[in-house]
């Protein structure tokens, strides 16, 4: 989720994060047998939250500290629990810093021509998190590529997790001088990050719009999954969690570091399908 030029990335963590607005009605994500067995092939779409963009090294990506298909112990990630129930499944990491929703269909069908049987979903962070507000995404846009990445997955399991709260990101870290400096510096996520010491209502208001923009965002994700009948939401969970400044990238403040890919991954887990073991 960021363009590597302008370090234009959102933690999505994002850490790695309330509530959304109305149930949809009839369909809910929640139908449908949730004890499946586990998983041949593990993929994950997305941004630089995936990535694991900035946990380990400057301006670089570090997808073995991943959430979702991650091999470093310390996270935990998806792919290691479920790797205790199939030892012989395999990753696909088809996400890509600087990602937005308009990259999703792509990367389904990357996921798809390579065989995988579980799809793991967090997008959304980069769509909001812009240079300015106008540059944000239009929900209706958003919807549409949504949409469509998830009618190429259709007949593969998905699990689809929520855009984090990226206001959660300033108010960790507004008042830590490096994170003001960085931000500042580098022009990250300016529709929220702007100004980052300011208080002042217009300042405060503009984050309120942003973080409603995420949340419509996330109205997107929910009511698209309950169309897929082999999906399942994380019901906010990424949206919901809190989270501390050393969940945090030390280097930008902004992504997800190795204890917040952790938190992520930890966090998500419970929402996701319960898999049984193979053989």
């Amino acid at each position: 989720m960021h363009r590597r030029p302008h370090l234009r990335t959102p933690l999505a963590l994002g850490v790695v994060l309330a509530s959304l607005v109305a149930s949809t009605p009839a369909a809910s994500a929640d139908t449908g047998p949730r004890h499946v067995p586990a998983p041949a092939r593990v993929a994950v779409l997305g941004d630089s939250i995936s990535r694991g963009f900035d946990a380990c090294s400057v301006l670089q990506d570090c997808p073995e500290v991943s959430w979702s298909t991650g091999s470093v112990p310390a996270v935990q990630s998806h792919l290691a629990r479920i790797a205790a129930l199939n030892p012989a499944v395999q990753p696909v990491n088809a996400a890509f810093t600087g990602a937005r929703a308009s990259a999703l269909l792509p990367q389904a069908r990357a996921a798809v021509q390579q065989g995988a049987d579980y799809v793991e979903v967090l997008i959304g962070a980069n769509d909001a998190c812009a240079p300015s507000e106008a540059a944000m995404t239009p929900v209706a846009t958003f919807r549409t590529q949504v949409a469509s990445a998830f009618a190429a997955l259709r007949g593969t399991r998905v699990f689809v997790a929520s855009v984090p709260d990226v206001r959660k990101v300033w108010q960790v870290a507004h008042t830590t001088p490096a994170a003001a400096l960085v931000w500042s510096t580098f022009g990250l996520c300016q529709s929220m990050l702007a100004n980052p010491t300011s208080t002042a209502p217009a300042d405060a208001d503009r984050r309120a719009r942003v973080r409603q923009r995420i949340q419509d965002y996330n109205t997107v994700l929910r009511q698209e999954c309950a169309a897929l009948p082999t999906c399942r939401y994380d019901h906010g969970t990424v949206f919901k969690t809190d989270y501390a400044l050393a969940d945090l990238s030390p280097i930008d403040y902004y992504h997800p570091s190795v204890s917040g890919q952790a938190r992520l991954s930890a966090n998500t887990w419970p929402e996701t399908w319960k898999f049984q073991p193979v053989g």
